[in-house]
């Protein structure tokens, strides 16, 4: 069986490469982009699950507004946003968008891993995000 591969969309270097770790470790095949370069990925290379921060601080463009676009692209790719907000409006703009599934921060590797897996068997996870109150490096 072929590897899930997941795009890590995030403007903070560190944060991509703690989750390219979980994520390589969990059997995921995983790419990194910041958010300006995160289309293109999506347009030139196979993707499954992306897994972007709703807010891109200072970028061209934020995790709802890539998800939009990419569901343009493929409407098979699924998107997962990572925040550490939800309020109404914020989930109400993901489903606009087409979002699958959201990660609350903090969340360890494996709730990642778990919430991916879940996307990309269809499950949506919008209206309970998981919470966890455990460490995520």
């Amino acid at each position: 069986m072929p590897r899930a591969r997941v795009l890590v969309v995030d403007w903070v270097a560190e944060e991509r490469e703690m989750y390219v770790e979980g994520l390589q470790a969990a059997g995921f095949t995983v790419t990194v982009a910041e958010p300006s370069a995160a289309l293109a990925l999506v347009t030139t290379h196979a993707v499954d699950v992306i897994l972007a921060r709703v807010t891109q601080p200072h970028q061209a463009i934020d995790g709802i507004e890539l998800t939009r676009k990419a569901k343009i692209v493929s409407h098979r790719i699924r998107v997962v946003l990572v925040t550490t907000r939800i309020e109404p409006s914020y989930r109400a703009a993901a489903l606009s968008a087409g979002c699958d599934a959201f990660v609350m921060l903090p969340a360890t590797p494996t709730d990642i891993a778990d919430i991916l897996r879940g996307a990309l068997a269809g499950q949506q996870r919008l209206d309970r995000p998981v919470r966890r109150h455990a460490q995520h490096r």
